[in-house]
């Protein structure tokens, strides 16, 4: 969106920079939100595995979208998709671990999938990717190239207010918190400003 001009300003995955500079776009990231990925294997806890590297013989469910990252997984800790029986599942599908279908899933987000599978009565370890080696820079703060040569006082002036509304959040996580849930911040269609 950023490419095209439809946005000024772009929250991704550090990944999707490198691919689109891959494809000879010129994009800068001015800041980054995150210092560590919240992607994670989920893995049921009577499955009795607490480390990924116990999943060797296991089954393992494998998010359609996340088979070549979870090959890179399996190759850092020192073993292929041959050694456990695998599943292919989609983007959302939680199911096939609620069921008792495999022992764990690849891959989550530590603080979504957990919660839903969790709440449907299996208690679970969340195995956090930055641990082994595939930490990411998530929400990397993007812009082009010319929008940055163009704009430095805007975008000096959006990090400033970024970083003061994150200090904010930190002086009361609750009240942030409180104040996202109950209707007073909306990024979507409709968004209104808070009263």
């Amino acid at each position: 969106m950023i490419s095209s001009g439809t946005a000024q300003i772009a929250m991704v995955a550090a990944e999707s920079v490198f691919s689109a500079e891959g494809r000879g776009e010129h994009l800068k990231v001015i800041g980054a939100r995150f210092q560590m990925k919240p992607q994670a294997m989920t893995c049921r806890q009577d499955s009795g595995v607490t480390d990924a590297h116990m999943v060797k013989g296991k089954r393992l469910a494998i998010k359609q979208t996340a088979t070549k990252q979870a090959d890179v997984l399996l190759s850092k800790l020192g073993m292929t998709a041959k050694d456990m029986e695998t599943l292919s599942v989609g983007g959302s599908d939680i199911s096939a671990i609620i069921a008792g279908r495999v022992d764990c899933l690849y891959s989550t987000f530590a603080f979504n999938e957990p919660r839903l599978i969790e709440g449907a009565g299996v208690p679970v370890n969340v195995l956090p990717l930055g641990d082994y080696g595939l930490n990411g820079q998530p929400g990397a703060i993007t812009v082009t190239e010319k929008y940055l040569n163009e704009n430095k006082d805007v975008l000096t002036a959006f990090l400033t207010a970024e970083s003061k509304a994150w200090a904010e959040f930190f002086k009361d996580p609750a009240a942030a918190a409180t104040f996202t849930v109950e209707g007073g911040f909306n990024d979507g269609p409709g968004a209104r400003s808070a009263s």
